[in-house]
């Protein structure tokens, strides 16, 4: 998957050295599909990378995740809203030197009003992993 354009922090996360209790917060309306992105830039050494991204997410009740990457400094996985609710969503990554990272999303669907185009969605993976 190519970096995310996504306009502004709605969906990406900086993630910092200094904060490490940030809880980055994203809304969606059903079937909106955004892609959801941890900078880490801010949070690890310079010259470090990551080799692994990996994305949880608690339950698969209120969104579908696909397509997780790396790109640079950066894990970015596409979420689409299900159902309304909250998906609580963890990006870990392992960087090169074998240290290990995490950043909290919780992902909140809002209610309607629906227009029957949200049943043919289906939620979930739990888990997705992208290797560099």
């Amino acid at each position: 998957m190519p970096a995310c354009e996504e306009i502004g922090r709605v969906s990406r996360a900086y993630v910092s050295a200094h904060t490490r209790e940030r809880v980055h917060s994203t809304r969606l309306y059903p079937t909106e599909k955004r892609c959801l992105v941890a900078n880490f830039n801010g949070a690890i050494p310079p010259g470090r990378t990551i080799v692994t991204a990996q994305w949880k997410m608690e339950s698969a009740c209120s969104v579908a995740m696909s397509s997780a990457s790396i790109y640079g400094r950066s894990a970015q996985v596409m979420v689409q809203g299900v159902y309304r609710g909250w998906a609580y969503i963890k990006a870990q990554v392992t960087l090169d030197n074998g240290e290990i990272y995490n950043q909290l999303f919780v992902v909140e669907v809002l209610e309607g009003p629906y227009f029957g185009d949200e049943n043919s969605l289906a939620a979930g993976p739990t888990e997705l992993t992208a290797t560099a």
